[in-house]
Formats: structure tokens, C-alpha cells, sequence
């Protein structure tokens, strides 16, 4: 009897820092509008426009982030330089991950 794997490829969405960050932030149980001025000197819009992807996360905030989580700037650095490139293929090309190209990237360093 032959059986078939019906799951359809679904198209890529690149994963931002901010999306991350959102997960630590909830993991942690801190309150966005506290984290924002006063841990890492954002202002509250700022915060919320880094979390929904659309307010690029800079070396200055991978630092404050660095100091007040204890995660290496070099992390959220590569999360953002990679969430780039997802951004440029996925706008670019139309591309659609197969099941390997989940398991072929690895620029996150840690």
C-alpha cells in the first residue's frame, strides 16, 4: 500500500529579533512599557515597532539588551542580520522553505 505526504510547503516568513525578544520578554513576565525607557532607553512606540519587526535592531540596542537579559549582542546581532537576508529572499524570489532549508541555515552565532 502505498502512502503519500500530503503536507503542502507553506511559504516562508522571516523571524525578527523583535519576535524573539517578544518570547523573552513574556518568558520573563517583564512589562513591554518598564523594559522600554527604563532597561534599554527606548521609548514605548520604539519597543513596539522593534517586537513587530518593522524598527531595526542597532548594535546599541543588542548592547542594552546584552546588559539588562544576559544574551550576547553578537546573538541579537545575527538574529537581525539574518532576518534580513530572509526578508530580501523571501521579498525578492518568492521563495518557499522546503523541509531542508530548515536545517541547512545556521548564521545564528551564540
Amino acid at each position: 500500500m502505498e502512502t503519500r505526504n500530503n503536507i503542502n510547503p507553506r511559504p516562508f516568513q522571516p523571524v525578527s529579533p523583535g519576535c524573539i525578544l517578544k518570547e523573552e520578554l513574556e518568558a520573563r513576565s517583564l512589562p513591554i512599557s518598564d523594559f522600554a525607557h527604563k532597561k534599554i532607553g527606548l521609548e514605548e512606540f520604539e519597543l513596539d515597532k522593534l517586537l513587530n519587526g518593522t524598527l531595526c535592531l542597532s548594535p546599541e540596542i543588542a548592547s542594552s539588551l546584552e546588559r539588562f537579559l544576559g544574551i550576547p549582542a553578537s546573538f541579537w546581532l545575527s538574529l537581525q542580520s539574518a532576518y534580513e537576508e530572509d526578508l530580501d529572499k523571501s521579498d525578492n524570489k518568492g521563495m518557499v522553505r522546503t523541509f531542508l532549508d530548515k536545517f541547512t541555515r545556521n548564521r545564528v552565532a551564540l
